[in-house]
């Protein structure tokens, strides 16, 4: 299931002051621990995330090594 999630930061600090994430409980997390974890586990994601030029290249790539129909892979 692809949950939706959401960071909100009103102003900049280190930590954001809420995550807000549709489940099936919609919860609103605001407790500075889990903030915390969610903020360092946003940022290693990011840090791991391709450039938007290199996720196009990315992608690209990837189509074009699908065979289409009579190719042989």
């Amino acid at each position: 299931m692809n949950v939706p999630r959401r960071h909100v930061q009103l102003r900049p600090c280190p930590a954001p002051e809420a995550v807000a994430f549709g489940t099936l409980s919609n919860r609103l997390l605001e407790d500075s621990e889990e903030l915390v974890n969610y903020a360092h586990a946003f940022d290693t994601l990011r840090s791991a995330a391709l450039t938007p030029d290199r996720s196009r290249e990315f992608i690209r790539k990837v189509i074009d090594s699908i065979p289409t129909e009579g190719q042989q892979p």
